[in-house]
């Protein structure tokens, strides 16, 4: 069975076309877009507080075109008209989640965020990819609209559009986003269910294990060292203003903000490429894996796991995952939080309630009253997922992968289809 999906293809701008004339285009792009954003946010407030209803997006799109672009003539001929349009839709869509109470209000973008991305559509053949020259031409970029990048994998399937980022660090990416047909691995006869922890990062069923990364917790020296040399530079710079609000940020105290920024890059980079590379294994070699529904939000309230539910990074592994399953016609299913995987005993089911409680966690083994079997308390649980797991499937429960769902966002690249 095969199914249509949207792939992003990442790729790092070279430092040789970062020159005057691409920062000029990107900094013309990144504040156009700002301001229509805060333009908009500013005008759907208005209507929401006279009392009218949310304007669709055509009424949006009509106010840019029609009143925005004549009252600032500086936002004509600049920039693609596809970025005010992404613009729109993505402000409609994060009113919507407002009104329904999902999400919080949108907030007006800033200058200094950290992140910064400009989005637009393939029409007219006028983005192209050169794979010999590692090359992408882009609309309204430069005299050639090619800018050199490091083209570390090939592009596959329909294009539909592109992205351009800055990074806080300074680095520059084009996304390239195309309509992907993926076909369903061969299927097996191979079960595993999963126990995720703080010590022991996975531990599977079949009694194997992947140690925790503890990536923050290696770099943490590194981090608390470039954050006093930002802070230092932050008080230098407010005693010397005059204003209190507005404190001038000096090049140094920039240079200082990308080195802490690029550290922190790094040890997200080192979290996301773990959990790729596990989430594709479990994926790769499984028909079906069961993981435990864990309470990530209550963790972090606990101020004794928090550091540590933070930086091993359970959600990044599960949201992998599921959208691999769904990729690859494999199965993903979440067992119950509820479900006492760590206090029962694999081999006769006896449940140990001695192991109830957070001062219990550093009970690592026990012996079963019951069966006298000595077990290890992550493989146990582990085994015990996957009981469970397969005891759904006997009694014909839906495999499909519940939670973690891949978000169908309705965006501008197109309806989306099976994922």
């Amino acid at each position: 069975m095969s199914k249509q999906v949207i792939k992003a293809f990442k790729y790092r701008i070279k430092d040789e076309s970062v020159n005057a004339e691409f920062l000029q285009y990107a900094a013309d792009a990144f504040g156009q877009t700002r301001f229509v954003y805060n333009q908009l946010h500013d005008y759907i407030d208005k209507k929401l507080e006279q009392g009218q209803r949310l304007p669709s997006c055509i009424d949006l799109n009509n106010y840019v075109n029609r009143e925005l672009k004549k009252q600032h003539e500086w936002l004509q001929g600049l920039v693609d008209k596809f970025y005010f349009t992404h613009v729109v839709y993505e402000i409609h869509a994060a009113y919507q989640e407002y009104l329904k109470g999902t999400r919080g209000k949108p907030k007006f973008r800033r200058k200094y965020a950290p992140r910064q991305t400009v989005s637009t559509n393939f029409t007219n053949n006028h983005i192209r990819v050169d794979a010999q020259e590692s090359t992408i031409s882009l609309p309204y970029l430069n005299k050639e609209r090619r800018i050199k990048v490091l083209l570390h994998r090939p592009i596959e399937g329909r294009m539909l559009g592109a992205q351009i980022t800055r990074h806080v660090t300074g680095d520059y990416y084009v996304i390239i986003l195309c309509d992907v047909e993926m076909n369903d691995l061969p299927q097996n006869d191979n079960y595993v269910g999963i126990d995720v922890g703080l010590k022991v990062f996975v531990t599977y069923s079949d009694g194997s294990s992947y140690p925790s990364l503890k990536a923050m917790y290696k770099q943490q020296r590194r981090i608390k060292r470039l954050q006093r040399s930002l802070s230092r530079k932050y008080n230098g710079a407010t005693k010397k203003s005059q204003q209190e609000k507005k404190v001038p940020r000096s090049k140094n105290y920039l240079k200082a903000k990308a080195k802490l920024a690029r550290a922190h890059e790094h040890i997200a980079n080192m979290c996301t490429d773990t959990a790729h590379k596990i989430a594709k294994e479990l994926i790769d070699k499984n028909q079906a894996v069961f993981a435990e529904d864990i309470n990530v939000q209550g963790m972090v309230k606990n101020h004794n796991l928090a550091k540590a539910a933070g930086d091993a990074a359970f959600n990044s592994l599960m949201r992998k995952l599921a959208y691999k399953a769904q990729w690859n016609g494999r199965v993903f299913l979440r067992v119950d939080r509820y479900f006492p995987s760590m206090q029962l005993c694999p081999h006769c089911g006896y449940r140990n309630t001695e192991l109830k409680g957070m001062k219990r966690l550093k009970i690592r083994e026990w012996e079963c009253p019951h069966c006298h079997a000595r077990n290890d308390r992550d493989s146990a649980a582990a085994i015990n997922i996957l009981h469970k797991g397969m005891s759904l499937r006997q009694e014909g429960g839906d495999l499909r992968p519940r939670g973690w769902k891949c978000s169908e966002v309705q965006s501008l690249w197109r309806t989306p289809r099976v994922r």
